[in-house]
């Protein structure tokens, strides 16, 4: 009795190819898990990498920026200390002034 050509490969005992198939499809999946976690992975790291150079930008410029702000709080009052010495009439040089405002603003 014929009962087709894919019932005779079953009949001769071809079902291991199935198991092959399977194998296949098993490699093939745990390939693409692989490959997934790998890329995911990447990615964590990369962000992690880009988020540590952007804290240190930051914090980079916050130090600048607080140095300038400073510097410039430290002029400006400079500035207003040798204008009132000079409207006082003190007989007080701008060095002399800026030097005791200094002293007087250290830690």
């Amino acid at each position: 009795m014929n009962r087709g050509f894919g019932a005779e490969i079953k009949a001769n005992g071809a079902p291991a190819a199935d198991g092959v198939i399977a194998a296949a499809a098993t490699a093939v999946t745990a390939a693409t898990v692989v490959t997934a976690v790998t890329a995911a992975i990447a990615v964590t790291v990369a962000t992690a990498v880009t988020a540590a150079i952007v804290v240190t930008a930051v914090t980079v410029v916050t130090a600048v920026t607080a140095a300038i702000v400073a510097a410039a709080a430290i002029a400006v009052t400079a500035a207003i200390a040798v204008a009132a010495a000079a409207a006082a009439g003190a007989n007080v040089s701008w060095r002399q002034t800026i030097r005791l405002m200094l002293t007087r603003q250290s830690p």
